[in-house]
């Protein structure tokens, strides 16, 4: 069995988590130079001292449970940027007294992991940005498929409501749009345009104009 003597130890295991993730918890149990746990005394206080080759990044108070398990939140963590970080411990007493886990020059180590939007020495993780672009397809999928669905019921429901003279009035100017589009259609595979093609698209295009101009006038009315 390792010699826990002095010792933080992450309860929960090796520990590391992604950027950005607030819902997960890290455990800590200290140890005495005996191999005890350390329990909080009453009114006393413990507070964790997070740190990089950098220097020190943050300072927050650990939460106790069972009395002698300090939890620390990753929303507390969320502003790091990935990367390895060491934990220490400070354990107060009621009067002032402080106690460092772990006592040695041992380091209690915790990895802040890149996540799709983590960018790193300028550089996206392939797998991350793979990941990202899966779940950032899927949810326009659905977001389009629900939106498309809205719409058609909307719409069938406002089509539902005309009198039929509009309805009417619409399908003759389908039926032209469509007569129109066609004809662009055969002129897109023809190798030029010839001024009877052109003279054709003008008279169509007339033709509805005169139609919706007609069903404006009688809406007017």
């Amino acid at each position: 069995m390792a010699n826990l003597n002095g010792q933080l130890v992450i309860a929960n295991g090796q520990y590391e988590f992604k950027h950005g993730d607030t819902n997960s918890e890290i455990q800590f149990v200290a140890y005495d130079m005996q191999g005890s746990k350390v329990s909080l005394q009453k009114d006393g206080s413990a507070k964790f001292v997070i740190s990089n080759t950098m220097g020190v990044c943050k300072m927050l108070t650990a939460t106790v449970a069972a009395g002698y398990i300090f939890k620390l939140k990753t929303s507390d963590l969320s502003a790091l940027p990935a990367g390895n970080y060491t934990v220490e411990l400070d354990v107060l007493d009621a009067k002032g007294g402080k106690r460092i886990f772990p006592v040695d020059n041992s380091a209690t180590v915790i990895t802040v992991t890149p996540d799709a939007l983590t960018v790193t020495n300028g550089v996206v993780p392939t797998s991350s940005l793979s990941d990202f672009e899966d779940d950032l397809k899927n949810y326009a999928q659905q977001q389009t498929a629900q939106a498309t669905a809205d719409i058609q019921s909307k719409f069938k429901s406002y089509v539902d409501g005309l009198p039929s003279s509009v309805t009417t009035t619409a399908q003759n100017a389908v039926t032209t749009a469509n007569q129109a589009l066609t004809l662009g259609q055969t002129l897109q595979k023809q190798q030029g345009v010839n001024t009877t093609a052109i003279n054709e698209i003008h008279r169509q295009i007339a033709t509805l104009t005169t139609i919706v101009a007609g069903y404006h006038k009688k809406s007017s009315t």
